[in-house]
């Protein structure tokens, strides 16, 4: 039987240093859009509606 004297040279590495940089970079990304999208759902109405409604047309009355 051989043995292995160096069993790191096999060593499949899932994570190293740009798989970091680019995750970090992907979750900044979506941590950015997700407050810049909350921020339009909060204040992209920035007037209401003021004064009486108009009376509803045959169509919509029908529906």
């Amino acid at each position: 039987m051989r043995k292995s004297g160096n069993k790191s040279r096999f060593k499949l590495q899932i994570i190293n240093k740009s798989a970091l940089i680019l995750l970090a970079v992907l979750l900044g990304i979506v941590a950015v859009s997700s407050i810049w999208i909350w921020w339009m759902m909060l204040w992209i109405p920035e007037k209401s509606y003021q004064g009486k409604l108009p009376p509803l047309k045959t169509a919509e009355i029908t529906l």
